[in-house]
Order: structure tokens, then C-alpha cells, then sequence
């Protein structure tokens, strides 16, 4: 699920039980929650990217394949295959270089869009994220060795900045400083035939950094609830948090966590002011802070309820 750089409505693709050539993406208001357009592009779409430069159009990363889509029909005007990286789902695009990645996986490939070739791939660590800091640089952070990377666009070149304390999620504020959610990285047992991958412990402790400014400096918050994900509204005047509750259930004989709502924080001071709730689930599979809605389980539930603390 993608939101369009208007605000004014969102992309969803098909999911489980939809055979990949019948897989269509889907543009949706957010006012009305009705399908505006919809396309089948035969490979299933795992994210999107929009360009300042290039606002006729947007990129579209499936499978194994990228897709040039215009942005007013959702019509595709070109495809890739060759050279693209398989199951991205980090993308950003300049209007002509698009970054992209898997987020268990290891690789940064950059991809020219004008003559259809790989420009550089370079091997980090796992867990990536991508946060622009311009239309030429890119802040990666890698949480699965807890390195923080930046990355010139037009020149390739990528220059580690940083050795950060173990995380599992960050998010960078409009003053570009970057938030970290401090806990252990996901474990993966490859001691049986098949690969397990346990759930990582959530945290109660956020972590900022100014590792772009000199003298750099840190400062930790201490919040009242355990939470994973985190993520700035476009004026980073609030901070979303989700809010994780132990359940009765067992996964691998640990106790399964669960996110059953997002907290919003506003900024500075990290008060709680809203929360925001899926539909009517007990669970909350992602959020949304631009838009203000959050979503749970199913792509057919993406309504949000918000209310104030009592």
C-alpha cells in the first residue's frame, strides 16, 4: 500500500488467493474509499515511487520486473526485466535512477531508467530502509547490523557514516535527524531444513541521533508503551508509534506480540495526543501518518478511527 504524493488517494494491490497474472494494482480515494482506477500489469506490485522531476508518471517494482505507469490512466508506458533486482520492496526514484531493495535482503541496486541498465549494486546488511534526504542523497540504515549508510545517487557512491546501537526500525524528521526504535533485530534459525524467523522483542526505548551534524549527539526517551514501528506525518509535527500487547497465543514456545493499534506522539515533547484504531481488528498491520489512517490485517479494511486521550 502506497499513498499518492497529492494526498488525495492511495494504491493497494491484490493479494493472497489472486493468481500473479490477475494481479492488479488499484488506485482508491481517500475520501470515499471508492476504486478510481484500476491495472493489471502480470507481475504482482510490491511498491511504488514517485519523482518531483518526472510528476507525469510513477515507478512500479514487481516480482522481477519494473514498470513505468502514467500517473493520470495507470497505463504502463514501459517495462524492465532485465538487470532488476528481484522482490524490491524499498524503491525511491529521481526521475531517472531508481534505488531499490528487499528488506531481508542484503542489496542496493541502482537502476537507470533512461537506458534500462544496473549502475551499481552494493552489498550492506539486512532490514534496509530508505529515507531521502534530496533528490540526489539517500540515508540507509541497515538494521540487521545496526549500520547507517549514505548514498549519492548521481555519483554511486556510498559512504558509511555511522555504526548505531542495535535497532529495528528508524524514521527521519524534516530537520533531518534520525529516530531509532532500539531492540534486537529479528533472529533467523537455519539450524533445520526450514528457515525460522522469530519475532523480534518490541522496545519502550526511542533513540535520537543527529548523526548528520557536527559535533554529532544522541538523545534516548523513555516511552510508557512497547511499540516496533515508527514513523513522521510529512511536517514531523507528529510521531506514530504502534502499540504492541502480549497475547495468549505461542509462536516457536515464546509468547506472541501483537500491534493492536498507532499511538500519536506530537513533537517535541513526545505527548500522547490520539490513537488511531483499524476497523474493528485487534491488530494493526501497518500506519500511515500523511494520510492519517492506519491498516489492519486485510487491504479491504484500510479505515482508520481517530480519538483523543481521555
Amino acid at each position: 500500500m502506497a499513498l499518492d504524493p497529492s494526498g488525495d488517494c492511495l494504491y493497494v494491490s491484490d493479494g493472497w488467493g489472486v493468481s500473479y497474472p490477475a494481479t492488479r494494482l488499484r488506485r482508491l480515494s481517500l475520501r470515499t474509499g471508492a476504486e478510481l482506477q484500476t491495472t493489471r500489469l502480470g507481475s504482482s506490485p510490491r511498491c511504488l515511487a514517485f519523482s518531483e522531476t518526472d510528476p507525469s508518471h510513477f515507478l512500479v517494482a514487481g516480482d522481477k520486473k519494473l514498470f513505468l505507469l502514467d500517473r493520470d490512466t495507470l497505463k504502463p508506458i514501459r517495462r524492465w526485466s532485465t538487470g532488476v533486482p528481484s522482490y524490491s520492496d524499498r524503491m525511491v526514484w529521481d526521475g531517472r535512477r531508481a534505488v531499490l531493495a528487499n528488506w531481508r535482503a542484503p542489496t542496493v541496486t541502482i537502476f537507470d531508467t533512461k537506458t534500462g541498465s544496473v549502475r551499481k549494486r552494493r552489498k550492506l546488511a539486512g532490514g534496509i530502509a530508505f529515507h531521502p534526504l534530496s533528490s540526489e542523497e539517500l540515508l540507509i540504515c541497515c538494521a540487521e547490523d545496526a549500520t547507517i549508510w549514505k548514498l549519492w545517487i548521481d555519483s554511486c557512491e556510498v559512504v558509511k557514516i555511522m555504526q548505531a546501537s542495535s535497532f529495528f526500525y528508524a524514521a527521519l524528521d524534516r530537520e533531518h535527524k534520525l529516530w531509532l526504535s532500539l531492540g534486537a533485530w529479528m533472529s533467523e534459525d537455519r539450524t533445520s531444513s526450514k528457515m525460522t524467523v522469530r519475532q523480534p522483542p518490541p522496545t519502550a526505548l526511542l533513540r535520537r541521533h543527529t548523526c548528520l551534524e557536527m559535533p554529532a549527539s544522541l538523545d534516548d526517551f523513555q516511552l510508557d508503551f512497547l511499540f516496533w514501528r515508527i514513523g513522521f506525518s510529512e511536517n514531523s509535527h507528529e510521531l506514530w508509534t504502534d502499540h504492541v500487547t502480549p497475547t495468549t497465543k505461542l509462536t516457536h514456545k515464546e509468547q506472541r506480540m501483537v500491534a493492536t493499534y498507532a499511538e500519536v506522539l506530537s513533537m517535541p515533547q513526545l505527548t500522547r495526543v490520539a490513537t488511531v484504531t483499524t476497523g474493528g481488528h485487534d491488530a494493526l498491520k501497518d500506519f500511515f501518518p500523511d494520510a492519517g489512517i492506519a491498516r489492519g490485517p486485510s487491504n479491504e479494511r484500510c479505515t482508520a478511527t481517530r480519538s483523543s486521550p481521555a
